[in-house]
C-alpha cells in the first residue's frame, strides 16, 4: 500500500509498502503527455510470459482452422479423423501458465501430420530475439548415424570429451527417445524419413531446443567405441555462438558472388564440379549469364564428366531449376504437369529444348536429405529423362510438393506458421508420391568421413568412373 500526498496535482511524494515489509519512498512527478504522444505498451519477456487455457486453445482453433481452409492436400497421406484424435488430444493436455516454446511443442505433431515440407511452426520472431543472447544450446555439433548420437566438434570449456564420443543421453533422456520425439515432430514430404535426419544432422543442438526443451546445463553420458560410459554437466552456449563456431568448423564453399553456385574445373581429368545450393539468385540473368558460362567452358575444357552437386539444396524457384536442366538435358521436356492454374509457371508447362550449349558427357548427381522442394522436382526430371545418373543418399522430397504458401502468426502468443495452397508437379511418371527419390548408386556417410571431412559420394565417384 501506498501512504502519502499530492501536492498541486503534479506531484505525488509518500512511501510504498513493499511485498517483504520494508518502505521505500516515492517521488512521481506529472509531466504530462500530449495526445500525439508516441506510448509504447511495456512487454513482458516473451521467455516468461504464460498464457491461459483459453488463450492457448483459440490459438490451437486458429491453427487447425487455417490448415483445413488453406492447405491443398492436408489429408493426403493421414486421415481426417487421424487429425482430429491429434487434436482432441493436444486439447486435453493444455495447461494454464504454459509458456509458447512448451505450446510449440505441444503443437508441432499435429503440424507434422501435413506430412509436408512446407507446412511448419516457428517461435515467434520476439520470442527467437530474446533467445539468441541466452546460453541454451548443446555446445556439439552431432551427427546421427545408425540411431546413435556422436560428437563431430566439442563447442564446450570441457575437453575430455572429443570427437567421435558417443552421446547415450541428455539430461536423463536417452538418444533413442530424442531421436523419435524429432521424428514425431519435424514435418517432412509424404514423412519420408530421409528429410527428417537431413533436418535433424543440420542442426541437432537447435532441433533439441525447440522439440526437447529449454535448458541451459545439460548432463551428457558419453563413451567411445562402446566402451565406459563416462558422465559430464555441460553449460550451454547462445545461438549467436553456436553458429560462429559451426561456421569456423565448417566454412562454407566459396561461390559465384552472391549467387549459390560454383565451378570447379579440373582439365587433367577433363572432370567438372557444378555446385547447386539453392534454385535462386539476386538476379535471373546473371545466373542465366553465369550457367552460359560456365557450359560454354567446359566444352571449350573437353570436359568429359559433370558431377552436379545439389546435396542440401532446399530449393527455390522452378524457373532456376529447368534452366540448369535445359543444359543438362538432349531432348525436349516439359517441366510441370500441375497445377491447372498455370499463371507465371505457363512457359514450364510446354516442352523447353535442351541449350546449344547442353553437356554432351557423363552427367552424375549428388544428392541427399537436404534436396527439398524444386530440387525434389530438379532430381525427379533427371532420373524420368535419364539425363544422368544419381548417386548419395535418397531425397528429403520427390516430383511433388505444396507451395505458394501463406505466412500466419497464432493470434496470442505469435507462433509463425506457414501453409501452402498449391500443389505442384512435375511431368514424370514412375514414382510414388511421398516417398524420397532413390539414388541409382546409394552412398552414405560414416563416422569416419565426418570426422575426416571426407566426402564418400564424390570419392566414388572419382574412384569408379574416372580414370
Amino acid at each position: 500500500p501506498f501512504k502519502g500526498i499530492i501536492k498541486n496535482d503534479t506531484i505525488l511524494e509518500g512511501e510504498f509498502t513493499f511485498p517483504d515489509g520494508s518502505l521505500q519512498p516515492v517521488l512521481l512527478k506529472y509531466l504530462g503527455v500530449t495526445p500525439q504522444a508516441d506510448v509504447q505498451q511495456i512487454k513482458l519477456d516473451p521467455l516468461s510470459a504464460k498464457f491461459s487455457v483459453s488463450q492457448l486453445n483459440s490459438d490451437l482453433d486458429f491453427l487447425i482452422n487455417q490448415l483445413i481452409s488453406q492447405h491443398p492436400a492436408l489429408f493426403k497421406y493421414t486421415r481426417e479423423d487421424t487429425f482430429k484424435v491429434a487434436y482432441e488430444t493436444v486439447s486435453s493436455k493444455i495447461e494454464a501458465g504454459m509458456s509458447e516454446d512448451e505450446f510449440f511443442r505441444l503443437i508441432a505433431p499435429i503440424v507434422e501430420l501435413a506430412n509436408c515440407a512446407h507446412t511448419g511452426i516457428r517461435l515467434s520472431k520476439s520470442f527467437n530475439t530474446a533467445i539468441q543472447q541466452k546460453q541454451v544450446l548443446l555446445p556439439f555439433e552431432i551427427k546421427i548415424i545408425d540411431n546413435k548420437a556422436f560428437v563431430i566438434h566439442n563447442f564446450s570449456n570441457n575437453e575430455d570429451i572429443k570427437p567421435g564420443a558417443e552421446i547415450i543421453n541428455i539430461n536423463n533422456i536417452s538418444i533413442p527417445e530424442i531421436i523419435n520425439r524429432l521424428l514425431s515432430a519435424i514435418p517432412s514430404d509424404g514423412g519420408n524419413l530421409s528429410g527428417k535426419l537431413f533436418s535433424i544432422n543440420e542442426s541437432f543442438s537447435l532441433n533439441y531446443l525447440n522439440y526437447l526443451g529449454i535448458d541451459s546445463v545439460f548432463m551428457v553420458e558419453y563413451r567411445y567405441n562402446s566402451g565406459e560410459i563416462k558422465s559430464a554437466e555441460l553449460t550451454g552456449i547462445t545461438p549467436a555462438d553456436f553458429e560462429k563456431s559451426i561456421i569456423e568448423a565448417n566454412p562454407p564453399l566459396p561461390f559465384q558472388g552472391k549467387m549459390p553456385v560454383s565451378i570447379d574445373i579440373e582439365t587433367d581429368k577433363k572432370l567438372a564440379i557444378l555446385r547447386v545450393s539453392g534454385f535462386w539468385a539476386p538476379d535471373f540473368n546473371a545466373y542465366n549469364t553465369f550457367l552460359e558460362n560456365t557450359f560454354k567452358q567446359l566444352e571449350i575444357d573437353s570436359v568429359q564428366t559433370l558431377i552436379v552437386d545439389v546435396r542440401g539444396n532446399k530449393g527455390g524457384h522452378p524457373y532456376f531449376a529447368a534452366e540448369l536442366i535445359s543444359y543438362l538435358a538432349r531432348e525436349s521436356f516439359v517441366y510441370f504437369s500441375l497445377p491447372e492454374e498455370q499463371g507465371e509457371f505457363a512457359p514450364l508447362f510446354k516442352p523447353l529444348k535442351p541449350k546449344s550449349l547442353c553437356f554432351d558427357g557423363d552427367i552424375f548427381v549428388v544428392m541427399d536429405g537436404g534436396c527439398l522442394s524444386s530440387t525434389g522436382h530438379f532430381l525427379s526430371l533427371i532420373k524420368y529423362h535419364k539425363m544422368g545418373w544419381l548417386v548419395g543418399e535418397p531425397s528429403g522430397s520427390t516430383f511433388t510438393c505444396n507451395d505458394g504458401s501463406l505466412q500466419f502468426s497464432l493470434p496470442e502468443t505469435g507462433i509463425e506458421m506457414n501453409v501452402p495452397q498449391i500443389t505442384f508437379e512435375t511431368a514424370i511418371q514412375g514414382l510414388e508420391a511421398g516417398k524420397s527419390i532413390q539414388p541409382d548408386y546409394p552412398v552414405t556417410y560414416h563416422l569416419e568421413d565426418y570426422l575426416r571431412d571426407n566426402d564418400p559420394a564424390i570419392n566414388f565417384i572419382r574412384g569408379r568412373f574416372i580414370k
